[in-house]
């Protein structure tokens, strides 16, 4: 167990000030003006002073739990004993966004904490008495089942927790200091040999400049600058992956790979931004370059223009474009360019004010990962439990994002005969699949989860339909390339060749943001980009849900019916009373057909999940009523689901139509929910 606190992090202080400030009060000079000072006073106060000092005990506290504040400690251990001061420590900033991206708390938690007794005594008993025990505390805390984790810190004091914070402070410094000072001489040296490319390339420029004059004299130049003028300057950065040596692009991967958190990540892009970025001198001489050309000269001219044109777009470049592809070249490269670029997204997310050059760079590294990851070099793949490595399984189970699977019996049910797995891969990541597909045929297009997870019959009849019920993103570095797309038409031919008799492809779908948009709209919020001033709830639909007032829900707390439907929805109390969820049904199913037709952002569906299909022209074919009632299900889509559907002579017209006219192909059946109210 740590005696000492770890990591500099931002910290919290309850009661009395650092020592800092109390050594400042404490030693004061002993002569006020205007009074003669007893030193022998001064001298017993001090003594009295370094005896409270000395009387006092550090308790160490191993594990804060989560939502535990250092007031609410100072309240619990305080009945105990006198306390002085609290110091908890902040967990790490990384820990705390990927529980807030996993739908976790989103408040600040502490990792752990030191707690200073006045009584040293008292602090040995407090530790003997409470490690191990429960918290207790009201039973709907979040911490009363908690166990304490104590122990005293014998001849420890604050001291040593202050000067042990200032000199992992310092260390941090020195190192980052170090590190910067090495990227400086690597950026030096990488700059020297990108100077001795340039005077190899003019160079070689002139040799063939006078051989071409030496070939046909007289010439004359397209108003004064010429290809081959053009050539001897060069481009910036034209020849540097050719120049970059294997042993600095190494160091540099092993250097990013040793720092050790999101901050110093961050530093580090900073970094690269700054002094890697676009040559300015070198663009503007390139625009004035093309400025003097005057293209009516010829071909010689046209060729000028051209060549000076595409030297533009070299100098506009920033120099770190060049380091991508001879990294990408390097063993496990590309993956260290994926896992760079995820990491990039999680700095542009905790600090999104001031992150114009990471966005920039963000840019440039998603271009050349959507060229490197292009379908035609992705290899599809079905994954099978007889065939598969355990290794590739298990990744299958981590990465399934909709559906988690519950184990190995769960995953052996979902790579049945009847339930197919597909997974692109690259063959630079062999064993790592990048998105993978769920699919269930089945007799006709499922409406519910329970339909598709369930174990399938033996001597089924011939499937004639393909559900495709799970897609998932494996690697975050490549959000934004568009795979799912290509997986989906893929998957979709493949299984009609396979499967003669599949005549449908649809998928079942959650409305992850339905909940979150409804109760938005209750309580009067519209998201950023959304404009809508139709009423929330029809005439019939109000009178509806206030009729449940009184017998289901409080008349006083309810006066309105939107206030019927908020109080239902907390809690799930429509669950749990029948008659409360048959008046619900039609109305949240024509709020699901509202939400999932009528409510866009900027043109598109409001919805992401809606949005991704319907880019790929599929075609809303059906909604299905608590089609998951999982916790999961409902805390997001309410339990409702829809059926997209993949008519492949009919995609690429709904999609064109989807993105030039923001128009959303449905069903009869699903428009009718809107129409019949409208």
């Amino acid at each position: 167990m740590a005696q000492t606190a770890r990591g500099e992090g931002a910290a919290e202080h309850c009661g009395r000030p650092d020592n800092s400030g109390e050594a400042a009060e404490d030693t004061a000079s002993p002569v006020r003006a205007g009074r003669p000072v007893n030193r022998e006073l001064a001298k017993k106060k001090l003594r009295r002073l370094q005896d409270l000092y000395n009387r006092r005990g550090i308790l160490y506290i191993s594990r804060i739990p989560p939502h535990m504040k250092p007031q609410k400690l100072r309240h619990m251990l305080g009945q105990y004993g006198e306390l002085g001061r609290v110091y908890l420590a902040p967990e790490d900033p990384l820990a705390r966004k990927q529980r807030k991206r996993a739908g976790g708390n989103t408040g600040k938690n502490f990792s752990e904490g030191w707690v200073e007794f006045e009584d040293k005594a008292v602090a040995k008993r407090v530790a003997a008495l409470l490690n191990g025990q429960q918290m207790g505390g009201p039973r709907r805390s979040a911490y009363h089942y908690d166990l304490w984790t104590l122990k005293y810190l014998p001849k420890f004091k604050w001291d040593h927790l202050t000067e042990e914070i200032a000199y992992q402070k310092a260390v941090r410094e020195q190192r980052l200091a170090a590190e910067v000072s090495a990227a400086k001489r690597d950026r030096d040296f990488f700059l020297s040999r990108v100077d001795k490319a340039k005077a190899v390339a003019a160079q070689e420029a002139r040799k063939r400049k006078r051989a071409e004059a030496a070939a046909a004299p007289g010439e004359a130049a397209a108003g004064g600058v010429t290809s081959e003028r053009l050539d001897a300057e060069g481009t910036p950065g034209g020849k540097v992956a050719a120049v970059v040596p294997e042993q600095v692009l190494r160091a540099l991967m092993e250097f990013y790979r040793a720092l050790p958190g999101l901050e110093d990540k961050a530093n580090f892009f900073k970094l690269l931004c700054r002094d890697f970025g676009t040559q300015r001198k070198a663009l503007a001489e390139a625009v004035q370059s093309w400025q003097r050309i005057h293209p009516g000269q010829g071909e010689a001219g046209v060729d000028a223009m051209l060549r000076a044109t595409e030297r533009i777009r070299q100098a506009a470049l920033p120099m770190y474009t060049n380091l991508f592809v001879p990294i990408s070249n390097q063993p496990q490269g590309l993956k260290f360019l994926v896992d760079l670029r995820a990491d990039l997204c999680d700095c542009i997310h905790a600090a999104p004010s001031g992150a114009a050059p990471l966005r920039a760079l963000d840019r440039e590294l998603r271009r050349n990962l959507a060229e490197w990851f292009s379908v035609g070099l992705l290899a599809l793949e079905r994954i099978k439990w007889e065939s598969s490595s355990a290794a590739l399984l298990e990744k299958v189970m981590r990465y399934e994002a909709v559906h988690p699977i519950q184990g190995w019996d769960d995953l052996r049910r979902r790579l049945a005969p009847t339930r197919h797995v597909f997974a692109f891969f690259h063959q630079s990541l062999p064993d790592e699949p990048l998105v993978v597909l769920h699919t269930a045929l089945q007799p006709a297009v499922a409406t519910s989860m329970a339909e598709v997870l369930q174990d399938a019959p033996a001597g089924t009849e011939a499937p004639h339909a393909a559900v495709f019920y799970s897609i998932s993103s494996t690697q975050r570095g490549l959000a934004g390339v568009d795979l799912g797309n290509f997986l989906i038409k893929q998957v979709a031919h493949r299984l009609q060749d396979e499967f003669p008799t599949v005549q449908r492809l649809a998928t079942l779908s959650p409305l992850p943001g339905f909940r979150a948009w409804l109760e938005a709209r209750i309580h009067g919020k519209l998201a950023a980009g959304v404009s809508d001033a139709a009423p929330l709830l029809m005439q019939g639909e109000e009178a509806a849900l206030l009729e449940l007032r009184g017998s289901h829900a409080p008349s006083d707390a309810c006066p309105r019916g939107s206030d019927v439907l908020a109080w239902a929805l907390d809690q799930d109390r429509w669950r749990q009373d029948a008659q409360v969820e048959a008046s619900l049904r039609p109305v949240l199913m024509r709020l699901a057909a509202r939400y999932l037709l009528r409510e866009k952002r900027r043109g598109s569906a409001l919805d992401p999940v809606a949005n991704f299909h319907l880019r790929n022209g599929a075609a809303v074919a059906r909604l299905n009523w608590l089609a998951d009632p999982s916790a999961r299900g409902l805390a997001g889509s309410l339990g409702i689901m829809v059926n997209y559907e993949y008519a492949l002579d009919s995609v690429a017209d709904n999609n064109r139509r989807y993105l030039v006219d923001s128009h959303i192909q449905a069903a009869p059946a699903v428009t009718a929910l809107l129409e019949e109210h409208e």
